[in-house]
């Protein structure tokens, strides 16, 4: 059977990955062969994503920290690839469900004007701001975004 969704989250969103100034900048990093992907990695990694590290239990980190270890090189390079590559503007405008771009405001990876980007491509969409969070908002601060996916699901967003 067919689903029909109604309503939408989008988290930390780019439009188009080849005009993102971050994940451009972050390709010939991934491209280095001399590039290893250790514990200091992983952990400067998070520490860029994550804005109100505090606020991120450590039985949390450290599990993303085991886990972010057990991916190779190349699977974090073609990631960032897909990534960057990405160009997804002209679907955008098929989007029928109401739709909520969750953003941290302290997001480096994905600025405002993405998700405004985003939000004007998709005929019933608006952003909302996470406060003290970055690209990972439901880590930095879960208990806002689940109010907002609250406020979407109970129609009030």
């Amino acid at each position: 059977p067919r689903v029909q969704v109604t309503r939408l989250v989008l988290m930390a969103s780019a439009p188009v990955g080849t005009k993102n100034h971050v994940a451009q900048k972050l390709m010939p990093l991934f491209q280095d062969p001399e590039l290893v992907i250790d514990e200091q990695f992983v952990q400067v990694w998070q520490k860029r994503v994550m804005q109100n590290a505090e606020a991120v239990p450590d039985w949390f980190k450290s599990v993303v920290l085991r886990e972010s270890l057990k991916v190779p090189k190349e699977v974090w390079r073609a990631t960032l690839e897909a990534m960057a590559a990405d160009d997804h503007l002209d679907a955008l405008g098929n989007i029928k469900a109401k739709t909520v771009l969750l953003l941290g405001d302290q997001d480096r990876l994905h600025p405002t004007v993405d998700a405004q980007a985003l939000a004007a491509r998709i005929p019933d969409a608006k952003v909302r701001d996470v406060r003290n969070a970055g690209c990972v908002p439901h880590w930095d601060n879960p208990e806002a975004v689940a109010a907002e996916i609250n406020e979407l699901v109970l129609g009030r967003a």
